[in-house]
């Protein structure tokens, strides 16, 4: 490319720079937001309650298998005439995104507690700490650097999928 090429270029600096601004923003509260919720519904999937168990599998299940663009579009037209509320794009776009990268991570969260030893739980439940304890001091430290590729995978496609939320009309 020319230097003609680059200054022509110039021109759509600040088109370029709020697309930037846009695309972190919409990622990170997806990052945030999906990790809050991800980890709820980890937590229901591993539940000793089926019912909590069941809701948390049908919440992973409808959002992994139904496609972002369809989530994204339902949430615009079809979510404000069930509660009564208008949403923006850019408040419909974030619920859809969060909503959508929670189910992935919550199968990640999941599988991460899972895969640390009964034992250690054990352990910690027989020097009498209580199951809080247990999950936050023994079980999700050991979990998390075993997510830590997934929960990056996860992270970089987000960045990706904010680009979907253009088809609600956010620019």
């Amino acid at each position: 490319m020319s230097l003609s090429g680059f200054l022509e270029l110039a021109q759509y600096y600040p088109f370029i720079l709020k697309g930037v601004y846009w695309t972190l923003l919409i990622s990170a509260v997806s990052i945030v937001g999906g990790s809050v919720v991800g980890m709820g519904v980890a937590l229901l999937r591993v539940s000793g309650s089926a019912v909590l168990r069941t809701a948390g599998v049908i919440y992973v299940d409808f959002f992994r298998t139904t496609p972002l663009l369809v989530q994204l579009v339902w949430f615009y037209y079809a979510f404000p005439v069930l509660i009564g509320v208008n949403l923006t794009e850019i408040q419909a776009g974030l619920i859809g995104i969060v909503l959508y990268s929670a189910a992935y991570l919550a199968e990640i969260f999941r599988a991460g507690i899972l895969s640390i030893e009964k034992g250690q739980r054990e352990a910690a439940a027989a020097l009498g700490m209580t199951s809080l304890k247990v999950m936050t001091r023994v079980v999700l430290p050991q979990a998390i650097i075993r997510m830590l590729p997934a929960i990056a995978n996860v992270f970089i496609s987000k960045v990706k999928d904010s680009s979907i939320v253009s088809v609600i009309g956010v620019t």
